[in-house]
């Protein structure tokens, strides 16, 4: 059973090796070593409280950027977007007046499919909507910077945020989508209230259309607002008897945030961003509707913009700090090895001459070794010195010259071993000669042993000292010869 134990524990994963000690210690130390593991709990310090400030403060996420492509968009609210329109006369002292000159006017275009023939068709709803002068209130918190260049708000024409159906929803080629034009008209007849022929062509004959709107950019290094709002303005020239068509698509823009300091936590906000925007220009005969020469169209692209940010975690923090660490090692070892190879020597040297009974005095400070370095000739002298010795203790531990030293006092022992048999031997002849009853000690005095013998006997006592044990014994070994 004791057999079958001593087998099973040879596969024993966990058993610890032996190992050789040096003072004490499994590992020879220094005080360049000393300093040097301060150096890398300093760095790994920084390193991970650096990594913790950027975490808890929400710096430096990752950002992950797709798009993508929707074949029908969802209908979103036009609510959150900022947008004025406005008319300038470029050839005339006098001033462009709307409802004078000319008219405006918002519609919401509903267009549904239906096949007519085995040919895709669309049916048309238009569902008027309110516009009407632009006050400072509109523009909320960028009021200020629109003022900038606005000489008076009320000249420009807005689309109020709050009226019903002031959303679009798909894109031209769906079964159904959603479109808002502003369109700007000649106004008609003097008898409907307007300015006469010839001062329409006059004022007309160049106008400058301004489009002021509030664009939306995103920011990922702003933790709490990741959407910001930035003042546009696009301008187009036209003539009488131009038409210009101008087309802006919206595309909606999500970012979702991973707030999670362990595990994911997402947070997204959504916002509108103004994408491509396109002119056509045409004769007047071809706008849809009479009198029309500039119409602005308000739809919805096909594509999906997506900011993904990832913020560090903890175990983002360790893991970064471990990685830093590793190479913080290796360059110290890089470094340093060569003088902790010079301390490893000496230390072995000074331990062999504290078990001697001597004093090591040779000392090789860090010092020391930069002016080695720097080929200073004392420092390289005494390099030299250290490494000479170092060498003999060297050849020493060589494994073929330990195995060596071993057979050789196995032998030894060996030999004590036969000659202590001997010894015994030998005794026991004399205490069988001596009779008695008498018992023969090894450490047996000479006193004792002329009590023990025959006085007719001759003693000669020799001394051979066991060198198999910690310390010499002397043992007798006792020769007895008769009186002639």
């Amino acid at each position: 059973m004791r057999g079958t134990f001593e087998r099973a524990i040879l596969y024993d994963h966990f058993a610890k090796p032996p190992q050789f000690k040096i003072g004490g210690n499994e590992k020879a130390k220094s005080s360049c070593g000393f300093f040097s593991t301060l150096v890398l709990i300093g760095c790994v310090l920084f390193i991970f409280i650096q990594a913790l400030i950027t975490m808890f403060r929400r710096k430096d996420p990752t950002v992950n950027i797709t798009e993508s492509v929707v074949d029908d968009p969802p209908e979103v609210s036009l609510y959150s977007l900022t947008m004025a329109f406005g008319l300038k006369s470029l050839n005339s002292q006098i001033q462009i007046q709307a409802n004078w000159h000319y008219r405006a006017s918002a519609v919401l275009g509903i267009y549904q499919s239906i096949p007519d023939d085995g040919v895709e068709g669309y049916t048309e709803t238009l569902v008027e909507l309110q516009i009407e002068p632009c006050t400072k209130e509109y523009f909320g918190e960028m009021a200020e910077e629109f003022l900038e260049i606005l000489e008076d708000p009320s000249s420009l024409f807005c689309l109020p945020r709050d009226q019903p159906n002031f959303a679009i929803n798909g894109k031209p080629g769906a079964y159904e989508f959603r479109i808002i034009s502003v369109g700007f008209f000649e106004c008609g007849d003097v008898n409907e209230g307007c300015a006469p022929e010839s001062e329409r062509e006059e004022v007309l004959s160049l106008v400058q259309y301004s489009f002021y709107y509030a664009d939306s950019f995103t920011d990922t290094t702003d933790y709490k607002n990741p959407i910001k709002k930035t003042r546009r303005m696009d301008m187009e020239y036209s003539n009488r008897g131009e038409y210009r068509y101008r087309e802006t698509r919206l595309f909606p823009v999500k970012i979702i945030s991973d707030k999670g300091l362990i595990f994911e936590e997402n947070d997204e906000k959504h916002d509108l961003f103004i994408g491509e925007q396109e002119t056509y220009r045409s004769k007047t005969e071809i706008a849809y509707a009479p009198g029309l020469f500039f119409d602005q169209t308000i739809m919805l692209s096909d594509r999906v913009k997506t900011y993904k940010r990832t913020y560090k975690k903890f175990q983002d923090v360790f893991a970064e700090t471990t990685g830093m660490t590793s190479i913080i090692v290796l360059v110290l070892a890089i470094v340093i090895s060569p003088l902790l190879e010079i301390k490893f020597k000496e230390n072995l040297i000074k331990r062999v001459y504290e078990r001697m009974g001597k004093t090591y005095s040779l000392h090789f400070t860090c010092l020391d070794w930069l002016k080695s370095i720097i080929s200073m000739k004392s420092a390289k002298m005494k390099l030299k010195a250290l490494e000479t010795q170092a060498e003999e203790f060297e050849k020493r531990l060589d494994i073929s010259s330990v195995i060596s030293s071993q057979l050789e006092i196995e032998s030894f022992k060996e030999q004590i071993k036969q000659n202590d048999e001997n010894l015994r031997r030998r005794i026991e002849q004399l205490e069988s000669s001596i009779g008695v009853g008498a018992k023969l000690e090894y450490n047996t005095p000479r006193d004792e042993l002329k009590e023990l013998i025959d006085p007719s006997h001759d003693i000669s006592i020799s001394i051979l000292q066991d060198m198999s044990a910690q310390k010499v014994k002397k043992l007798p070994i006792i020769k007895l010869s008769k009186h002639n």
